[in-house]
């Protein structure tokens, strides 16, 4: 494994502020974002716990705050390990669609920080909540998924060593159950997924081959990484094309293989209600969208992911917006609302 002292973080704001997109700031706003992100940058240098604080009650009322939630959140997650080290980690919750603990992974795996005892820290972090399922979720989809952002970003955008990073210091003891109760993800492909999410958001893939052959981009010999990438196909669908309503579901459906197509099914969803969202446009689009699915299943997957995702992203009308969406479904309509009130119970914890 390489080292990790001395490699130099270059992360852009446009890496991190899609993550929390209600409605993209207009060009008279820049002045007002550039002055939000020093606030932020002073406040932490200070007193990054403070600044945390600041933070989460800034984007419940300020437009500008919340687009640049997730990555102002890193900035902060950064100044906690720089002040109080390893410590600094106990600051960091939930919120912000775990940015904070994104931010403090980069930069203790930059500092040279053992990613064994930053794994260690991640499981202990999610013993604050009620049940073993909350538990897993919270170090499956928080904190293990940014080690593998972290560990693509470390490794200077390279599939490979990340992958490899991904398998040796993760492991796969805890597991995250679907509400079928069937095995839908451990710490290994956890990681691999914020890896192949972090190329989506910030890597450079070639515009044209993506069109021609989206995917050639996960045709890897081991079966578990061609899985973990079909999942974020859709936003890097999002990034490359510009798509239509129907753009990703197309490319779902034309997946090598079932496994491949219901994790493509399930970032389908994802993506979809973030787009729409963003574009303020009405819960039937995405149910549509979905729709467009010719399998049941995968209409089903997307659409409860597009539920859920309404839940986790508090979008303004969020419990009508995942009710609707579950209620639209003629197959698995009461699963769906089992994942949402899983959903819901989860960030009543925050």
């Amino acid at each position: 494994m390489r080292a990790w002292v001395g490699i130099v973080v270059v992360a852009t704001i446009a890496a991190f502020i899609g993550a929390h997109n209600y409605q993209k700031p207009t060009p008279d706003t820049n002045a007002r974002m550039r002055a939000f992100i020093t606030t932020i940058e002073t406040r932490a240098a200070s007193n990054p716990r403070d600044a945390y604080a600041y933070l989460k009650n800034a984007v419940r009322t300020d437009d500008t705050a919340a687009y640049l939630a997730h990555y102002t959140g890193h900035i902060v997650g950064g100044a906690l390990y720089d002040m109080y080290g390893m410590d600094g980690m106990s600051t960091c919750d939930d919120d912000l669609l775990y940015a904070c603990f994104h931010g403090f992974m980069l930069r203790a795996l930059d500092q040279g920080e053992d990613p064994l005892a930053v794994v260690q820290s991640c499981k202990e972090y999610g013993s604050h909540h009620t049940s073993q399922e909350k538990q897993a979720y919270a170090y499956l989809v928080g904190c293990v998924h940014g080690l593998g952002h972290s560990f693509f970003t470390m490794v200077d955008d390279e599939l490979a060593p990340a992958l490899k990073a991904c398998e040796e210091f993760i492991d796969t003891d805890v597991v995250l159950y679907d509400e079928f109760k069937k095995p839908m993800l451990d710490g290994v492909l956890s990681c691999k997924e914020g890896v192949f999410m972090q190329r989506a958001e910030t890597a450079r893939p070639v515009r044209d081959a993506f069109a021609h052959d989206p995917w050639s981009f996960c045709s890897f010999p081991n079966a578990q990484d061609r899985i973990a990438c079909a999942r974020y196909q859709g936003l890097l669908a999002h990034r490359l094309l510009t798509p239509t309503a129907t753009t990703i579901v197309s490319i779902c459906e034309s997946a090598p293989d079932e496994d491949m197509k219901n994790n493509c099914y399930h970032e389908a969803g994802f993506t979809e209600s973030l787009v729409f969202e963003e574009k303020q446009l009405s819960v039937p689009n995405v149910i549509a969208a979905c729709a467009a699915i010719e399998r049941p299943y995968g209409v089903y997957r997307c659409t409860a992911v597009a539920a859920a995702t309404y839940v986790l992203e508090q979008f303004p009308n969020w419990k009508e917006a995942a009710h609707a969406l579950c209620a639209s479904l003629n197959e698995g309509s009461q699963a769906c609302f089992a994942r949402v009130a899983l959903m819901t119970a989860y960030i009543s914890e925050y």
